[in-house]
């Protein structure tokens, strides 16, 4: 006799949530659910912690890649937020193509990847 299975109870309250990538110029989503393109008078600086410049983009690409954590911009170069809210680091996209979590040697991989390497 088969048995109904359920969640357990830790999981019954668990918030599913996704992660995404910015891309400079793409369309994208704000917090509020306005649609806003990533793109407009590239007047912030993307900054390394030694003040270099990595790259200048909108207000609203900036704000997206500060929420986010990641963001491509449209050379194709990935960065990645560094120590703070307003620095970043390029991201060897080879070594970490979804990005960097919690520190520099931890790269994200999708949920679905675990294991199957």
């Amino acid at each position: 006799m088969l048995r109904p299975r359920g969640l357990k109870g830790c999981y019954k309250k668990a918030t599913l949530t996704q992660y995404w990538i910015p891309k400079e110029g793409d369309k994208d989503m704000l917090n509020d659910g306005k649609t806003v393109t990533l793109n407009g008078p590239k007047t912030k600086k993307l900054k390394t912690v030694k003040g270099k410049t990595i790259s200048k983009v909108s207000k609203t690409t900036f704000e997206k890649f500060q929420m986010e954590g990641t963001g491509l911009l449209k050379s194709g170069v990935m960065v990645n937020l560094d120590s703070g809210e307003n620095t970043f680091l390029k991201v060897d996209r080879n070594k970490a193509p979804y990005g960097l979590g919690s520190s520099d040697n931890n790269p994200l991989v999708p949920w679905g990847e675990r294991g199957l390497e």
